[in-house]
């Protein structure tokens, strides 16, 4: 669940947030590998610098005594964005507490609420504990930080915190807010090149970066991007929103790629053959997988909504709605009380402690960042 991790350590709260949790996985770069994860979106967690190496124009110096003369964005010469609230420089030092305190001030008694025990000062713990082993280990002749867009992003989040109850946010967040969070770090290393952090990496806005095995071969950590892909655009992973949350299936071939790109099944859309291509409409051919807009993908290879229970299948959206794929047969979901080991299983979609529970009003980006702040995940 390394992304959740990721989430909550570079762009914070106003970029992943919005779009979900950012990051256990979507990209979690195993060749045919499939990962649930809370990266609902296009910000970056590590730093949303433009594909040069070096950070922002105006000076950005490297590792803990960065400063940046952008004047669209920094504290440091009064001219802020649209949107953002100027706060007090923060060191790079003070960073991963203040980010738990504002998380955890939040997401706590969101997680009560749910049942989920946690209190502050574990979570607070948790969240600090990670983000420091993850400055700690980057190198910072590899990236640059500043701590004026620190102290803006800081602020600004104390404030849109407040803004909302216990659900993902969405919408309606200011652009500038956004990208004075995203340049908070600056990577300096190019996909596919050897990192130690996701700090490390560099990253353009509307992409999301991470230092991670690239395959199962090898332990060697290297920087991957991967970015919100239209149809025409190069892929790797279908992926789905839902919750406040995103699941992705790693459908390239061959090498793995250090840039992937992503395609939403939310956009209409799904990768085949490595191209983003729109998904076929009721009554069209198809190729088998979460290709149909709507309905599945029958074994004629046209797109239905016919009830197919006892039909041969390899995953849940080869089957027909209030069926998932069990032992490669369409089985219809199971009621409330029985036991299950996904949510899939379940005619409500929530798997509580191994069994079939109500559906939930939070999402499910909520909950993986409340099981994450209670020390559960790795």
């Amino acid at each position: 669940m390394r992304r959740v991790k990721h989430w909550v350590g570079g762009t914070l709260f106003l970029g992943l947030l919005a779009a979900g949790i950012g990051g256990c996985g979507g990209s979690s770069s195993k060749n045919g590998d499939e990962s649930s994860d809370g990266d609902g979106g296009s910000s970056s967690g590590s730093g949303g610098s433009d594909s040069d190496s070096g950070g922002t124009d105006g000076g950005t110096t490297d590792g803990n005594n960065a400063n940046t003369g952008d004047e669209t964005a920094s504290s440091g010469n009064g001219n802020t964005t649209s949107g953002i609230v100027q706060g007090d420089p923060v060191s790079l030092e003070d960073y991963s507490a203040e980010v738990g305190a504002i998380v955890c001030g939040w997401l706590t008694p969101c997680c009560v609420g749910l049942g989920l025990p946690l209190t502050q000062m574990d979570c607070e713990g948790t969240l600090g504990a990670s983000l420091g082993l993850e400055y700690a280990s980057a190198d910072p002749n590899n990236y640059t930080y500043d701590p004026d867009l620190a102290g803006d992003c800081l602020a600004t989040a104390r404030g849109f915190y407040d803004q909302f109850g216990c659900e993902v946010p969405s919408g309606d967040i200011d652009a500038g807010a956004v990208e004075v969070c995203n340049t908070v770090f600056q990577g300096k290393l190019e996909p596919g090149t050897p990192c130690t952090a996701d700090i490390e990496c560099v990253v353009a806005p509307g992409e999301d970066a991470e230092c991670d095995e690239l395959d199962f071969e090898t332990d060697a950590t290297v920087c991957i991007v991967d970015y919100r892909a239209a149809e025409g655009d190069s892929c790797y992973w279908s992926c789905s929103e839902e919750s406040g949350a995103t699941s992705c299936f790693g459908v390239g071939a061959g090498e793995t790629p250090a840039v992937q790109g992503k395609c939403y099944t939310n956009d209409q859309l799904y990768c085949a053959d490595g191209v983003c291509q729109r998904q076929p409409s009721l009554g069209e051919s198809c190729a088998g997988g979460a290709t149909c807009a709507e309905g599945y993908c029958s074994a004629a290879g046209e797109c239905s909504t016919a009830d197919n229970e006892g039909a041969t299948c390899a995953v849940d959206t080869e089957c027909s709605e209030g069926l998932y794929c069990e032992t490669q047969v369409c089985t219809p979901q199971k009621p409330i009380g029985e036991m299950c080991t996904f949510s899939e299983e379940c005619q409500s979609n929530n798997c509580s402690e191994d069994e079939c529970a109500e559906a939930s009003d939070a999402g499910l980006g909520i909950a993986l960042a409340c099981v994450f702040a209670s020390g559960q995940l790795e």
